[in-house]
C-alpha cells in the first residue's frame, strides 16, 4: 500500500496545480499554427523560439504569487524537457531539433538557477524549510504531475480515442 502525506503547504500547491501552465496564456491568445494542419501546434511540437519562452513564463506567474509556487512550476517545466525527473519516457529535449537546442539549454539553465535562488528564499523562512526536504518536495511535484497529466488526457485526447495509461505513456 502507498501512503502519502497531504499536501502542504495545501493552499500554494492548490495554486500552482491551477497555474502551472499560467506562461501558455499569451501564446494562446493568439497561437502559431503548423502550416502542415492549419492547427495550433501540439504542446510537444510546439517551435522551440515559443514553447521555451511559455517555459519560462509560467514559473515567472507562480513565483510572483510564492517563491514554493515558481519553485514546482519551475520544477514542472524542467521536467518536462528532461522525463519529469524519471517519471516520464517523454522527454521533450529529445524531440528539440538540433539547431534549437542552445535556446531550451539555456532556458533550462535558467531554470536551474532559478531553483536554487526560489530554495535559499524559502530556507530564510523557518516555517517552510521542512517544504523542501527532498521527499516532501518530490511528492508535492508527483502530485502537481499527476494533475498535469490528467489534465493533458482529459483535454489532448477525444473520449473516442482514450485508451488505459501506464507509466511509462505519461506525458
Amino acid at each position: 500500500m502507498i501512503v502519502s502525506e497531504a499536501p502542504q503547504p495545501d493552499d500554494l500547491l492548490f495554486y500552482v496545480v491551477s497555474h502551472h501552465d499560467e506562461g501558455w496564456a499569451e501564446f494562446d491568445r493568439d497561437p502559431v499554427t503548423d502550416e502542415n494542419t492549419g492547427l495550433p501546434y501540439n504542446l510537444v511540437e510546439t517551435p522551440a523560439e515559443y514553447i521555451t519562452v511559455t517555459s519560462r513564463r509560467s514559473p515567472d506567474f507562480n513565483e510572483r504569487r510564492h517563491p514554493y509556487c515558481g519553485l514546482l512550476s519551475s520544477m514542472h517545466s524542467w521536467g518536462l524537457y528532461n522525463g519529469r525527473y524519471g517519471l516520464s519516457s517523454l522527454v521533450l529535449i529529445d524531440r528539440i531539433p538540433l539547431q534549437d537546442r542552445p535556446l531550451a539549454e539555456r532556458m533550462l539553465d535558467g531554470e536551474l538557477i532559478r531553483q536554487d535562488r526560489l530554495k535559499a528564499e524559502i530556507e530564510a523562512e523557518p516555517q517552510a524549510m521542512a517544504w523542501l526536504e527532498e521527499k516532501h518536495l518530490f511528492q508535492n511535484y508527483k502530485q502537481l504531475q499527476f494533475f498535469d497529466t490528467l489534465a493533458l488526457y482529459f483535454n489532448r485526447v477525444h473520449p473516442n480515442e482514450r485508451v488505459e495509461q501506464n507509466s511509462n505513456t505519461c506525458r
